[in-house]
């Protein structure tokens, strides 16, 4: 059986252009997550392979409690795995 896909978890939020599962994946690997704060996304688009991209820009404290800026894109696929992050 295959498994049923959100799509809505897919693409931007409707209300602060987020994406579901790029917003879970740093929930779960940041120093601390109550630091964060997005600052801007990007459009998803979808790559050649068939998964997706987005470009997401937050501020976040480091391992050292530092706030810092990230700038990097996002890829995954239909079912929410995160297969690669560049820094930009």
């Amino acid at each position: 059986k295959e498994q049923k896909v959100n799509t809505d978890f897919l693409e931007n939020s409707p209300w602060d252009g987020s994406v579901y599962y790029v917003k879970e994946y740093l929930r779960a690997n940041l120093n601390d997550w109550d630091s964060y704060e997005s600052l801007e996304w990007s459009q998803v688009q979808t790559t050649v392979d068939g998964g997706y991209m987005v470009r997401h820009k937050y501020r976040a404290a480091n391992g050292f409690g530092a706030k810092v800026i990230s700038n990097q894109n996002f890829y995954y696929t239909k079912t929410g795995a995160i297969t690669a992050i560049e820094n930009i």
